[in-house]
């Protein structure tokens, strides 16, 4: 989703920040290690420390990568037309459906099979823009360059390889410190929908228990929008660390309907070339390096 202009630069970008509704992260990584992080609040002392640590950096690209509750996605198909027409279709369909953002992006995943045989989309956007315009006024203010600007669950859609998930139904879940719970629907390993949800201070509640009610919510919905192959069980991909991985494995109970893989961050995280993991139940860290050494032009 949500691509800026394409890259002008020839090495990805070193940093990169990521922007959840509550808070920014910048991570500064050097080669294949992370050097260092801040955490900078969304409110007016996060915005002014934020200033004042761009004025201290040098003025290295950057991406911004986004991973908040107002991101909607619309399936949708759109006629196979060149370059210049598709624009002014792709333009039509935001103005329409995404109307108040410029934060907009439209995915290709193949065409109809009858008929006119139409391309088939999924339309992208953050819905309250202002989310990511607080942090990018400062970037342009102290004229840093965006090499671009990501959503994290269209950014995990290049995880799927790496953690060997190839089924015709996919739910990536993973626990992010900046945002809460994700869980991300594939099918043939396409993107379809994405789902973040609050995740209690861990240990508050427990966490199999929690987690399972909200893979429930999301299959209901899954299946009211008859997403979910019913050829195939729905194999779940859980990335977590540690006690949390212990307590899922004496949890998660494979199905008819349910496969699961349980799977560590840090070993996930050296599959995207980290050096070291970050020791936590957190995939904050894998996905921002993710994106800082394989930027998706």
């Amino acid at each position: 989703m949500i691509r800026s202009l394409r890259s002008i630069f020839s090495s990805p970008p070193p940093r990169v920040l990521l922007v959840s509704g509550d808070r920014a992260i910048l991570y500064l990584f050097d080669g294949p290690r992370l050097a260092q992080a801040y955490i900078f609040s969304a409110d007016d002392t996060g915005y002014a420390l934020f200033d004042r640590c761009l004025k201290e950096l040098n003025h290295a690209p950057l991406c911004v990568l986004v991973d908040v509750v107002e991101e909607e996605y619309r399936q949708d198909t759109i006629p196979h037309v060149g370059i210049a027409d598709r624009r002014a279709v792709l333009a039509r369909k935001y103005a329409r459906l995404f109307r108040g953002t410029p934060y907009h992006h439209a995915l290709a995943q193949g065409r109809e099979g009858e008929g006119r045989k139409d391309d088939r989309v999924l339309l992208t956007a953050i819905t309250r823009p202002e989310v990511v315009s607080a942090w990018l006024t400062p970037l342009i203010a102290h004229k840093v360059p965006v090499a671009g600007i990501y959503s994290l669950p269209v950014l995990s859609e290049r995880l799927l390889k790496r953690i060997g998930a190839t089924g015709p139904n996919v739910l990536l879940i993973s626990l992010q410190k900046a945002s809460g719970l994700r869980q991300t629907f594939f099918r043939d390993g396409q993107l379809k929908i994405s789902r973040l949800a609050h995740m209690p201070r861990l240990g508050s509640v427990p966490f199999a228990d929690h987690l399972f009610g909200e893979v429930e919510k999301l299959r209901r919905y899954l299946n009211s929008l008859a997403l979910i192959s019913r050829d195939s069980p729905l194999s779940i991909y859980i990335l977590s660390h540690g006690q949390l991985l212990t307590e899922l494995e004496q949890h998660c109970h494979d199905s008819d309907n349910e496969k699961f893989v349980l799977l560590d961050v840090d070993q996930v995280a050296t599959r995207v070339g980290l050096d070291e993991g970050s020791g936590t139940h957190y995939s904050d860290v894998m996905f921002a390096h993710l994106l800082a050494s394989e930027v998706p032009l």
